[in-house]
């Protein structure tokens, strides 16, 4: 198996629960942080498996702050609901299309 991006691959231990299985089912697993084939056997190339796990997690979160921040901006700067249950006497734009009597069709 060929990793394209070592760093989006696994997250957190996600490595060390799927190493023992490739293992047992004879899958070699190249990754190209580390110039070719994994070794299982070389402590240091697990340590780095680990490392690239820390990272991946760590980038989602900084994604995930990216994303609430920019959610936050477009409820302060455009006034936008972004979910959930609409607020109290909001009226969303759907509401235009919706006849409240039977005369209004």
């Amino acid at each position: 198996m060929v990793v394209g991006e070592g760093t989006r691959c696994w997250f957190g231990n996600q490595f060390s629960l799927v190493a023992p299985k490739f293992a047992a089912y004879g899958v070699d697993l190249w990754v190209p942080e580390l110039g070719g084939k994994f070794d299982a056997r070389n402590p240091s190339r697990k340590m780095l498996m680990s490392v690239l796990g820390g990272m991946s997690e760590s980038e989602r979160q900084h994604v995930q702050a990216r994303v609430r921040a920019a959610m936050d901006a477009q409820v302060l700067n455009e006034g936008r609901h972004q979910g959930g249950r609409a607020p109290y006497a909001a009226c969303t734009s759907l509401c235009s299309r919706i006849p409240s009597r039977p005369q209004d069709k």
